[in-house]
């Protein structure tokens, strides 16, 4: 299992300290992947679920986005803090070719251009860069008494965006993507509501190793429930992958949250409660697939998992040892 063990390593380790603090249950028989799955569905902000907070496909190309875009500080945001000064003399600044475009629409454009390459930072902090990436900005904003509303959109592109460090480890990104949606919240009730979707599709190669991410959704929000409408997601590393779409809406229930803490279990985790998916994965010699239906809506922790020809209900309350 050593892709999905892999993803799972992102996953907080809050998760399972949280599974194995309710009550006892038996073992579940159920396959690892299916266990590593449901693992990440009841990790950290529901890390392979798309969240209000951070959807999948930013949890996970975000890991990329921020660790592996080294541009340094460019002139203008080292020198306009008087704080950086007393720390860095010399003003980081970045070899790119760097422009912003305005639109008519109001949107910004970014583009950090590198070309064939150049070494960027300065003394001993010093890394080749090359290839250039993109971003498109666009935020709308309006209010009608108390009622504020918010539109969107993120647009992004990388171009043989990549570079090496020090001599040693290389990377390059490839590919792009692209975020819209809208919200609105009330100040005087304090009722919000929104929606959003994504496609994106990018290559990320770290030395020798390819990831490949792909992702295409659509999800929406209010104060009472949060629910993927679809999703349809392939991640890749080398020959293994990971796949996961979504069969039927999948809902989640805030008021469950409310019902855990009033009656003092705290074992409710923020699982859905409603709609079906299905995973394909391939590890190794591993290949397989599995469904997940969450119920009718109940706030119960009871999934059906549907695996192998076999149907095991499972009640994620229990204590699993796994």
């Amino acid at each position: 299992m050593r892709t999905i063990s892999r993803l799972t390593g992102f996953i907080s380790v809050a998760a399972l300290v949280g599974i194995i603090s309710c009550s006892d249950s038996e073992n579940a028989p159920l396959s690892p992947a299916v266990k590593q799955y449901l693992s990440m569905r009841m990790g950290s902000n529901n890390a392979m679920a798309e969240s209000m907070s951070g959807p999948v496909n930013q949890s996970f190309q975000g890991l990329f986005n921020q660790a592996f875009r080294p541009n340094g500080r460019t002139k203008g945001d080292s020198t306009d803090s008087a704080a950086d000064t007393t720390i860095i003399e010399d003003p980081w600044q970045s070899c790119a070719v760097i422009t912003n475009v305005m639109h008519d629409d109001g949107s910004q454009t970014t583009t950090y251009d590198y070309g064939t390459g150049c070494e960027e930072g300065w003394g001993d902090y010093t890394y080749f860069m090359h290839g250039k990436y993109s971003t498109t900005y666009l935020n709308l904003f309006s209010q009608s008494g108390s009622v504020f509303k918010n539109s969107y959109s993120y647009d992004y592109e990388y171009d043989n965006y990549g570079g090496r460090y020090s001599g040693g480890w290389t990377w390059l990104l490839n590919g792009g993507g692209t975020y819209k949606g809208a919200s609105e919240y009330d100040t005087a009730t304090q009722e919000f509501s929104g929606a959003y979707s994504y496609d994106y599709e990018t290559t990320y190669q770290f030395d020798s190793i390819v990831y490949y991410n792909k992702s295409k959704g659509a999800s929406r929000y209010s104060n009472e429930k949060f629910i993927i409408e679809t999703s349809d997601s392939h991640y890749s590393y080398g020959e293994d992958y990971y796949k996961s779409k979504v069969l039927k809406p999948l809902v989640a229930d805030y008021s469950c949250y409310r019902q855990s803490a009033f009656n003092n279990t705290f074992c409710f985790f923020l699982m859905f409660v409603k709609g079906r998916e299905r995973v394909q994965y391939k590890n190794g010699e591993e290949e397989g697939s599995f469904e997940i239906d969450y119920g009718d809506g109940d706030c119960d922790n009871i999934v059906t998992i549907f695996e192998n020809g076999n149907v095991t209900i499972v009640d994620l309350s229990k204590n699993w040892n796994w």
